[in-house]
């Protein structure tokens, strides 16, 4: 009909009583169509929608030439086998639906549970017009290009997002939405806290660990303590270090003028011991500022205590012998005992001894150990120490700046 409309001629003679079929346009058709008559490329444009159409016929032909090789083999023309079949005869249909060929477009046409192969035009309205941005074929996706528009003053803004819900950043949970199935809202964890990917809860992170930076488990706290290598603590250690010479100056003078009265009279055996108690003072510092270990902990348990000791053992001794000596009221001469150099060294020894033999005990029964404290939630302190609270209360080093 098409054909004959647009070439007006006549393809051949049609029933003029065919039910529903309109052949009042033949009257006027006096000539044969030509066979070699065709459509030029500049008059014709295919309807979209017509590859179903095309589908459909090469699927029955198919069919058709599939079922006429199974009935009559080689032949060329219809065999009686194919002549006697009756229209409810269903093995054309079996045929049809395991028909596979290749359309004119070159996609592969197959019936999948009896349907056609899901082939679509994506067509966007644009302002005056209709335009195809992409194709769907099988089961594959064509956009070619930049072609969909969805913002029509900037169209850098790209695809708009097609989903209920955008997927949560890390550490956040999702939480359905009641009501809305396959949507949920996004919770931050809080800063201490990693999401269990499985059931999508915040869980705390424990003393002395904080979230990592995937926010999927905890991490430990990077740990502060004194260490020598703090430029405070490098000064510190340089003044200490100008004390000890200073203060082993100050004894070589003492043995170098050890002869001379003012120094014999102040007793220089004491001067010298209360000079060791000076230094070891500055030497127990650097056990203060170093790293914190079993040793270094121990060093600052027994220094701290043992050198203030020697110091204030020395100076008792020297003011008790100064005081005894000038204080004596009575009219005859009496001997003082107990003012010799030995015996002065003596009873220093015997204080210093008290003083050692406590700090064995504290050591034995409270030994001093490396602690670690948390004074904030992003802070972990190394703390040189001994378990005994009495002794902790005022003796320990806390390594943390």
């Amino acid at each position: 009909m098409y054909w004959e409309q647009m070439f007006k001629c006549s393809v051949g003679n049609i029933v003029g009583n065919a039910v529903g079929r309109d052949v009042s346009y033949k009257k006027n058709l006096l000539t044969s169509c030509d066979q070699n008559l065709a459509l030029s490329e500049g008059k014709y444009q295919r309807n979209q929608n017509t590859y179903a159409t095309m589908d459909a016929v090469y699927a029955f032909a198919y069919a058709l030439k599939e079922w006429h090789r199974s009935l009559c083999g080689q032949m060329k023309v219809v065999c009686p086998a194919m002549n006697e079949a009756k229209p409810e005869d269903l093995r054309l249909q079996g045929y049809l639906k395991n028909v596979t060929f290749k359309d004119p477009a070159g996609f592969e046409f197959k019936f999948n549970n009896n349907d056609g192969p899901a082939r679509y035009s994506v067509m966007q309205n644009f302002r005056h017009e209709w335009r195809e941005v992409g194709d769907i074929a099988d089961n594959r996706r064509l956009f070619p290009g930049n072609t969909i528009r969805w913002f029509e003053n900037n169209e850098s803004l790209g695809y708009r997002a097609s989903m209920c819900s955008a997927e949560c950043r890390p550490g956040e949970a999702k939480l359905p939405i009641t009501g809305r199935s396959c949507c949920w809202s996004c919770h931050a964890c809080a800063q201490f806290e990693y999401l269990h990917e499985e059931t999508q809860t915040c869980i705390a992170c424990q003393a002395g660990t904080t979230t990592n930076q995937s926010k999927n488990g905890c991490a430990d706290i990077p740990e502060k303590s004194m260490n020598m290598h703090r430029k405070y603590v490098i000064i510190f250690i340089a003044f200490v270090c100008l004390g000890i010479v200073v203060t082993c100056l100050i004894a070589v003078l003492f043995y170098w003028h050890r002869y001379t009265p003012l120094i014999m009279a102040s007793g220089k055996k004491l001067s010298f011991v209360l000079l060791f108690g000076v230094v070891l003072s500055y030497a127990s510092t650097i056990a203060f500022v170093a790293y914190p270990t079993s040793t270094s902990c121990t060093f600052t348990s027994v220094l701290l205590g043992l050198n203030y000791t020697i110091c204030y053992a020395a100076i008792l001794v020297k003011t008790n012998r100064i005081y005894r000596v000038f204080n004596i009221h009575t009219s005859k001469p009496k001997k003082v005992t107990f003012i010799s150099a030995k015996s002065q060294l003596l009873i220093t020894t015997a204080i210093v001894f008290v003083e050692v033999l406590v700090l064995v005990f504290w050591l034995i029964f409270a030994p001093a150990d490396v602690v670690y404290e948390h004074p904030t939630s992003l802070t972990t302190c190394v703390r040189a120490a001994t378990r005994a609270a009495t002794r902790t209360s005022f003796r320990s080093s806390t390594c943390c700046y």
